[in-house]
């Protein structure tokens, strides 16, 4: 018997390492849920995306920018487009892939922008 088949390390929520290097992947947000990894831990809200088989975990950092420009309510960011990408972020004292979040700002679409400066 082959060890490997019984401790795969196959996971449904996405690493920085399954992102590709140096891109920004755009995505739809299909289902927004709470999940608990351990008994411990408080939940965290996932991801689940239009046409992809993973997720992604949110942690405070992507969070926030979501609701900073789709709205606190998590119901509302649903249909909703978002760029995932990966970099490096110090973990424990190593470098280490992170998954980080970047929303499209809303554009005016009659030109006419309000805004001084």
């Amino acid at each position: 018997m082959n060890v490997n088949d019984y401790y795969t390390t196959e996971s449904k929520w996405l690493k920085g390492d399954d992102l590709p290097a140096g891109r920004e992947v755009k995505v739809f947000i299909e289902s927004v849920e709470e999940i608990l990894f351990g008994q411990n831990d408080p939940p965290k809200l996932a991801l689940k995306f239009k046409n992809k088989e993973k997720g992604v975990v949110l942690n405070k950092t992507n969070a926030v920018r979501i609701m900073s420009v789709y709205g606190a309510n998590s119901t509302g960011w649903i249909g909703h487009e978002i760029f995932l990408f990966s970099e490096p972020t110090d973990y424990n004292g190593q470098s280490v892939k992170a998954i980080r979040v970047r929303v499209p700002l809303p554009v005016s679409l009659d030109g006419d922008d309000p805004v001084d400066f």
